[in-house]
């Protein structure tokens, strides 16, 4: 529920600030307004982290390519990006104190609630207001499974589309189709730690389950 409100307030934000950078641009320097927009837009993670599962899906199933290049250029051109970056990532974290099992744990939340940035996104967007409740402390046990529908439903979707992957590359070689699958088995580790999550164990999980009862609720 918390990162529901941080999503629909911050993004209600940046629809102002968008009209004032248009009628006043020199109220602030270009790199405050650089600043602004950044984390303004930061919460649209949630639909970033679905059209990047949607991507592997498309191609794997209706071979449509997100990207028209070759596959040797992509991760020629990917790999050294995804590494630095990440190393960027886990040494700033680590200068601020957090623990590599912290920080792997923040990001696969994050990418976990990928269905209430989306929707917090759109209730933004479409000036649908939301009601403020406190964010309760503690939690009441497992959740049913029915809180991570959105989760469920898009690991069958990426499965299906794993199996049709393979079934493909066992008729013809083609490194398009490696590389597509193994996002998917990535996806679908990631989509799969909502059980670790969903247990009766250590505060994360507990928060978990109140943002995604109140997703279900709405």
């Amino acid at each position: 529920m918390q990162q529901m409100r941080w999503a629909y307030g911050t993004i209600g934000i940046f629809k102002k600030l968008l009209k004032e950078l248009i009628k006043h641009p020199r109220r602030l320097t270009p790199v405050q307004w650089w600043e602004y927009i950044l984390s303004g837009t930061w919460y649209f993670v949630g639909w970033a982290f679905f059209l990047m599962m949607i991507c592997p899906v498309s191609y794997l199933l209706f071979e449509i390519r997100p990207l028209l290049t070759e596959p040797y250029i992509y991760v020629v051109a990917y790999i050294p990006y995804l590494l630095f970056s990440s190393l960027q990532l886990f040494v700033s974290m680590s200068m601020r104190g957090f623990s590599a099992k912290d920080q792997w744990f923040g990001q696969i939340l994050t990418y976990l609630t990928f269905p209430i940035y989306m929707l917090a996104a759109i209730y933004a967007l479409i000036n649908k207001k939301i009601p403020f409740v406190v964010t309760p402390k503690g939690g009441s046990g497992k959740s049913t499974l029915t809180c991570f529908w959105p989760q469920i439903a898009m690991m069958l979707i990426i499965f299906f589309s794993v199996a049709a992957g393979i079934w493909k590359f066992v008729q013809q070689y083609d490194v398009a189709l490696i590389i597509n699958i193994l996002w998917s088995f990535y996806y679908l580790i990631l989509l799969s730690m909502f059980l670790y999550f969903r247990r009766d164990a250590e505060e994360p999980s507990l928060y978990y389950v109140d943002m995604f009862e109140e997703f279900v609720r709405e």
